[in-house]
């Protein structure tokens, strides 16, 4: 408010500006002149008002001082008068001392200097485009860049890029200086940010990810590699789990290298166990409407609590979450419905499938056997050929006295030895069939009494016994035999020691003998049999063909030889096969899938297998009891089809069936599922020790949130109370457990990032701020 003076002497001076006191030196100078004057101005009067402000030259300097004038704009509307005028005060008394300081006088002062000096600026710089000076200028003011970083800190989604642009957008638009106010200056100052929040959230993004290109492509010209080898990175991300890529199926290791690959494109770093739990998780079948969510991926212990409080609240009939939680256990589910549960019967229907098929595949086996001693017991005329006893003898006891193992020959044995060499009873091919039978069974009783020093003896014996030639044929037949026995198979010469019933040596193959020729043939029929072709050959070049002698004692040998190994070798297998003797044995098939699939050893399975390389039916459905075993160890009885997993008692059982046993019957990639889905089913279902006092596990949190909802749904919207009680309803949580739901199930890469490395990140805010604070400087208006 203007005032007026009146000095001693009736010299008046009107309408000066209340800014200036009244012992100023410009109002003493007035005073003096108009004395001098007569009380009339000598000199035209000065103006009282801010003497011409002179703008800034420099677009760049312009910018730095946008904020100031702003903010002095700003700053007089808000603080109270009383301090306003005191600043004002102090502003022109340094104004008088000579500093560089505008004169100011209330509100409208500090709009005055503000047009002023924008209105001189924009005369001297005229129509010259876009002023890049000027917004640079803005956009390093410490009052636009500190804040910007502030906002920009964290940013690296084009959401939240966009978001936080739009915030400093509007920071940049406010800290622009208003022209010519007038009484709108809340007006075009809010128009002001409106336009800088806009043209901070559209350009901040996209200069982000211009900016990310040119940093990245920096650091690669320098030598420093932001994205490397996808797969060098993929195993350095195994290594520090401890995890041996081979032991993965390329299900783990695509899924795992597509989510590198993601990070590298979104400058993100992922967390290296979210990224493996990630793999897993699609490796059994769990994505789309069944992926992991932000908890189970991460295990965080908060966020893992915070998704099963609010998967149990009602929202407006569904919740997301729950239904989420539903669909990954049916897939659980599922991973052993593929492995073939799903064709499982009833254990007795499928012990009766398995013992009908293993005996299938024993007759022929039989019927073989039964062949071969029929065709051996019908050559009448060699079965009775006589048989060496004082050889049989020498070499027999020659044997024990070599191996000292006289005293450990069981009586009966001896018994039997001595008759022998004494001459009584018959002694031929025939009767050594019998011998050797009677053998066996006291060789396999000293065994099973763990006499194992008899046992051997007794394996001397029937050595010796095989090896006895027939009467006539002296040591050169002997020599034939032992050379005939070395050509066959290192397996079958020690089945032969063995006999019936008591090898442990695995199923052999009799290596094929030549075909015998039939009691009474000729000798030329004789000549024509595999046997007898080196002869054939050495007769054809010697003389002319002529009968040759048959030893028909020899080929019934042999005959009964080949019976005995084909007969050794189906025992053992039913030996090595505790399920095949089982089923010969009229076993029960109640608990024959128990006893003989589940509960059996790796190699006793691996045995049955084989006894049913020919039977896929049978095979099938042992393959499917086992998947319906562990199915029902992870759901236990589920009639519904909705339990939920159990980890703990599925990964027991797995453990206890054995890896080498799921290899008999499942695929490699089954193997993989079947051993993840308990792991899978443990991050989904089993509760970090951090989030065991946050979770809700009885329910209770989400009941009562429900109820509550449920009083607060039905108050009428016009009653008194409705509006603050529905009020106090979004407030319980329905907008905000809605937003928490959609962040848990995006679980998006981004959310289980770490930060970037320092470096890139400070380059990049960089440019976000500027983009974010610089669009809303360069855009907002100014209004004149």
């Amino acid at each position: 408010m203007a005032y007026s003076i009146t000095t001693k002497d009736g010299i008046t001076i009107d309408n000066i500006p209340d800014g200036i006191a009244p012992d100023a030196p410009e109002l003493k100078q007035r005073v003096a002149d108009l004395r001098a004057s007569g009380g009339q101005p000598a000199t035209p009067k000065p103006s009282l008002s801010n003497p011409e402000t002179k703008a800034p030259t420099s677009g760049y300097v312009m910018g730095l001082r946008d904020p100031v004038d702003a903010g002095a704009q700003m700053l007089r509307r808000a603080v109270p008068e009383g301090v306003a005028k005191a600043i004002d005060n102090f502003g022109n008394w340094l104004s008088e001392k000579g500093l560089p300081v505008a004169r100011s006088n209330g509100v409208e002062g500090v709009d005055q200097i503000v047009t002023d000096v924008n209105k001189q600026y924009d005369k001297q710089r005229g129509d010259a485009g876009v002023d890049v000076g000027r917004i640079a200028g803005n956009i390093v003011n410490p009052v636009n860049m500190a804040p910007g970083m502030a906002l920009m800190r964290g940013a690296n989604t084009l959401g939240s890029l966009a978001l936080r642009g739009a915030a400093a957008g509007a920071m940049g638009g406010a800290l622009q200086p208003v022209v010519d106010p007038g009484d709108d200056f809340a007006a075009k100052k809010a128009v002001q940010a409106g336009i800088g929040a806009v043209a901070g959230g559209v350009l901040t993004p996209a200069v982000s990810k211009v900016a990310e290109r040119v940093v990245r492509g920096g650091q690669s010209a320098s030598g420093s590699r932001v994205a490397p080898d996808i797969d060098v990175a993929m195993n350095n991300l195994f290594a520090r789990q401890g995890i041996n890529p081979a032991d993965l199926n390329d299900s783990i290791r695509n899924s795992v290298r597509s989510q590198i690959d993601e990070a590298f494109r979104t400058r993100t770093r992922i967390d290296p166990a979210a990224i493996i739990r990630r793999a897993e998780f699609e490796a059994v079948g769990l994505s789309g409407d069944a992926a992991p969510t932000l908890g189970q991926v991460t295990r965080d212990p908060m966020q893992f609590a915070k998704e099963k409080n609010l998967s149990g609240i009602n929202m407006d009939g569904q919740n997301e979450l729950s239904a989420r939680f539903q669909n990954q256990n049916q897939r659980l589910a599922g991973v052993f419905d593929r492995a073939g549960a799903t064709s499982a019967t009833d254990r007795g229907t499928a012990g009766d499938t398995l013992i009908n098929a293993l005996r299938q595949a024993d007759e022929p086996v039989k019927q073989g056997v039964d062949d071969l001693y029929t065709a051996a017991r019908n050559m009448s005329n060699g079965r009775v050929a006589d048989l060496d006893r004082a050889a049989f003898s020498d070499a027999a006891n020659t044997a024990l006295d070599d191996g000292m193992l006289n005293a450990f020959v069981p009586s009966n044995v001896r018994g039997l030895l001595n008759d022998i060499t004494a001459g009584k009873g018959p002694f031929n091919v025939e009767s050594a069939v019998q011998i050797d039978s009677l053998l066996s069974k006291a060789q396999r009783q000293a065994d099973r009494s763990g006499d194992s020093a008899g046992a051997f003896a007794i394996g001397k014996i029937r050595t010796a016994l095989h090896d006895a030639p027939l009467v006539g044929s002296g040591p050169g037949a002997a020599a034939a035999r032992s050379a005939d026995d070395a050509g066959m198979s290192a397996a079958a010469n020690a089945a032969r020691t063995v006999d019936e019933g008591i090898s442990d040596v695995p199923f052999r193959e009799v290596p094929t003998r030549p075909e015998l020729p039939s009691p009474g043939v000729n000798a030329v029929e004789a000549a024509k049999t595999p046997q007898f072709s080196q002869i054939n050959s050495d007769l054809a070049t010697a003389a002319p063909p002529a009968a040759a002698p048959i030893d028909e004692g020899q080929l019934a040998r042999d005959a009964f030889d080949q019976a005995r190994r084909a007969a050794r070798n189906r025992f053992a297998t039913i030996e090595d096969t505790p399920a095949l003797k089982a089923a010969l044995d009229e076993v029960a098939p109640d608990n024959f899938v128990k006893k003989f699939v589940l509960a059996a050893d790796a190699r006793d399975v691996a045995a049955l297998r084989r006894v049913l390389a020919n039977s896929p039916q049978a095979q099938e459905q042992a393959r499917a009891q086992v998947a319906d075993h562990l199915k029902r160890a992870a759901f236990g009885e589920n009639p519904s089809g909705d339990k939920a997993f159990s980890a703990d008692r599925y990964l027991k059982t797995l453990q206890s069936f054995g890896r080498q046993k799921l290899e008999l019957f499942f695929s490699p990639d089954e193997v993989v599922r079947l051993n993840l889905a308990g792991k899978v089913a443990s991050d989904i279902n089993s509760i970090p020790v951090g989030a065991r006092y946050g979770t809700n596990t009885s329910g209770t949190a989400a009941a009562a949130v429900n109820a509550i909802t449920g009083i607060l749904s039905k108050v009428p919207g016009g009653s008194l109370l409705g509006a603050p009680l529905n009020f106090l309803k979004n407030e319980a949580g329905t907008l905000r457990n809605q937003q928490a739901i959609r962040q848990a199930l995006r679980a998006a890469p981004e959310q289980i990032a770490q930060p970037l490395p320092a470096n890139v990140a400070n380059a990049l805010q960089l440019f976000a701020t500027g983009s974010g604070a610089g669009g809303g400087a360069a855009l907002a208006p100014t209004f004149e």
